[in-house]
C-alpha cells in the first residue's frame, strides 16, 4: 500500500508485565532511532494484543487490547470500536 504523505512508519504493542512498565502502541518513523507512545484517547493501560493498518488509509490504526478492539487515527483521535 503506499502511503501519500512518502512517510512509513513501524507500529509496535506492548503489554506491560512488571510494576512501571511501558504498555500500549508504539511508533517509530522509518529511518528515525526515536519511538513515540501512543496514548491520546486510549487507555492508560492497555496490553496490546494485536495492531492492524487500515486498507486505504495509512493514518487510521485499530489495536486489539485486553479489554477490546479501539480504533485510532494518528492524528489523535481515538475510542473503543
Amino acid at each position: 500500500m503506499a502511503n501519500p504523505s512518502g512517510l512509513s512508519h513501524v507500529y509496535v504493542g506492548a503489554a506491560a508485565r512488571m510494576r512501571g512498565a511501558l504498555s500500549g502502541i508504539f511508533r517509530q518513523t522509518v529511518g528515525s532511532d526515536q519511538w513515540e507512545l501512543l496514548r491520546k484517547g486510549l487507555p492508560e493501560r492497555m496490553d496490546v494484543q494485536a495492531i492492524t493498518i487500515h486498507p486505504t488509509d495509512p493514518n487510521v490504526i485499530f489495536a486489539g487490547s485486553q479489554s477490546g478492539p479501539y480504533g485510532a487515527g494518528i492524528a489523535g483521535r481515538a475510542g473503543k470500536s
